[in-house]
């Protein structure tokens, strides 16, 4: 399933050698700046748990090897298994790297191109709602998404990491073949958090420009804050240490890759029958740059 996915996928977002070239460029030098960052940064909790993410992604590059050994059949590349599991930042990093023609959502490299892009394909919405006297919360997500991506599968996690600043190591999660995150994004977490996402396209192309590979990527980021954090606001806080644009060593660094709204719900904080206190809904945005946050349970209290 997963070299399924992988030649289902690759098409809808490579349209040409020159686009690979560039994709491949960049995500190998940010994967050369993570890994060194993880280097330079052991006791660091946050850098700590990428290290996590990143030993996991060898360990499913090196099962891949194996298995196409078995099977006699060419093996997927190092980039072959970033590629997928960065199909969301690809969404805006491919933008971002190249102009687009807007009629037709492919990628354009002729000199002085240009036009506003346009993917031929949009991503995901959610809903959050609360029963008129609490007596039920209900969280759902449709991932509008493109048919070349309905190889699925709804994922269980149990790891055994021991790390002071691990907050759960069990995740429930939509999926695909392939991938160490939802892509969607719909998680059930341990620590009693659920995450909900939904994709905001950045038109703008200044903005856009900003991406840089000295940074981490938006999948990379969600595991670790999925990891480490046991409410919306340290969900959020651990989220926005990495976006990226400019690198701050202070604020770590900002990519602006997979531009979402983040809705983290801590069900610890639903009271069924009675209230919802404060923090149960935080609402996370990204562009390019910047993170916003807040505390948005008076918006659900609602309805």
């Amino acid at each position: 399933h997963m070299y399924d996915h992988a030649a289902n996928m690759y098409p809808q977002l490579i349209k040409n050698p020159t686009v690979r070239s560039g994709v491949q460029n960049f995500m190998a030098k940010q994967d050369q700046w993570t890994r060194q960052q993880i280097r330079n940064n052991k006791d660091d909790p946050f850098w700590r748990h990428a290290g996590y993410v990143i030993a996991q992604l060898d360990g499913l590059y090196m099962g891949a090897l194996e298995w196409a050994k078995l099977h006699k059949q060419t093996p997927l590349s190092i980039f072959d298994v970033q590629f997928l599991n960065a199909v969301g930042d690809l969404l805006d990093l491919i933008p971002a790297l190249f102009e687009y023609s807007a009629r037709s959502g492919q990628c354009n490299v002729e000199p002085g191109s240009h036009g506003k892009y346009q993917w031929d394909m949009g991503h995901c919405s959610a809903l959050i709602k609360v029963l008129p006297g609490y007596e039920n919360i209900y969280f759902a997500h449709s991932s509008w998404f493109t048919y070349a991506a309905t190889l699925r599968i709804y994922k269980h996690w149990n790891f055994n990491i021991v790390d002071p600043d691990t907050r759960t190591s069990r995740v429930s999660f939509s999926s695909y073949p392939g991938f160490l995150v939802s892509l969607d994004d719909f998680y059930i977490l341990g620590s009693g958090l659920v995450m909900l996402q939904t994709t905001n396209s950045v038109f703008n192309q200044t903005l856009i420009k900003q991406v840089v590979p000295e940074s981490l990527l938006a999948w990379q980021r969600v595991r670790i804050a999925n990891m480490m954090a046991d409410s919306g606001k340290t969900w959020a806080e651990t989220f926005s240490k990495c976006n990226s644009g400019h690198l701050t060593l202070s604020l770590l660094s900002y990519l602006g890759t997979y531009n979402n709204q983040y809705m983290v719900l801590d069900l610890k904080k639903v009271k069924l029958q009675k209230s919802l206190d404060d923090g149960a809904l935080y609402i996370v945005e990204q562009i390019p740059t910047l993170v916003e946050y807040s505390d948005q349970t008076n918006v659900l209290r609602k309805g």
